[in-house]
């Protein structure tokens, strides 16, 4: 996000049209100041995060709460979700509609036809493969009960290392998908 704040603020120094070609609404684009202000945000909560679960580690009156502290990420993660897909006009709405209805072409390419603001968050999404293994292995751990136990049972299990390959994979197939619709 902090890259693409920066994109935004040469584009607007260079004068690049850049909401005539990703196709945002005449007022509804998000500047530089915006982006930056959401990715620092983010940026923020993970920080109090990580130090409230460190606070709670060392903390002998909470260190009894090891399950409670090991649910600080997930609610973090659950916390951005809840913002994304949020039908309140809260937190630039208009914005989280664009890009939820860009991930839908995407994820649908062949069923529709591709625009370069589809084109481009495929190729974003073609770079966050490691971020998307990271929230399939939250599923896992959080799912069957590691987090109780602080260990990790992900890496053993046969279901998960078929989805790790499968959770790889999909991003290149949506961008797959989009240059045989293009061609």
């Amino acid at each position: 996000m902090i890259m693409y704040g920066a994109n935004i603020y040469y584009w607007r120094r260079y004068r690049i049209n850049y909401t005539f070609i990703f196709g945002f609404k005449q007022g509804t684009e998000l500047g530089f100041r915006e982006v930056l202000f959401l990715s620092f945000g983010l940026a923020t909560l993970a920080l109090i995060c990580v130090i409230s679960n460190l606070d709670m580690e060392m903390d002998p009156e909470t260190g009894d709460y090891k399950a409670l502290t090991e649910l600080l990420p997930l609610n973090l993660v659950l916390l951005v979700m809840i913002v994304l897909f949020c039908p309140f006009n809260i937190l630039y709405r208009s914005s989280r509609f664009f890009l939820l209805t860009a991930l839908f072409h995407c994820i649908c390419a062949p069923l529709y036809k591709v625009t370069f603001q589809d084109f481009f968050l495929a190729d974003q999404l073609t770079s966050e493969v490691q971020a998307f293994r990271s929230l399939e292995y939250y599923i896992c751990h959080y799912g069957w009960g590691d987090y109780k136990l602080r260990q990790n049972t992900c890496k053993t299990s046969d279901i998960f290392n078929t989805f790790y390959f499968i959770i790889a994979v999909i991003p290149y197939w949506s961008r797959l998908l989009q240059v045989q619709n293009t061609a």
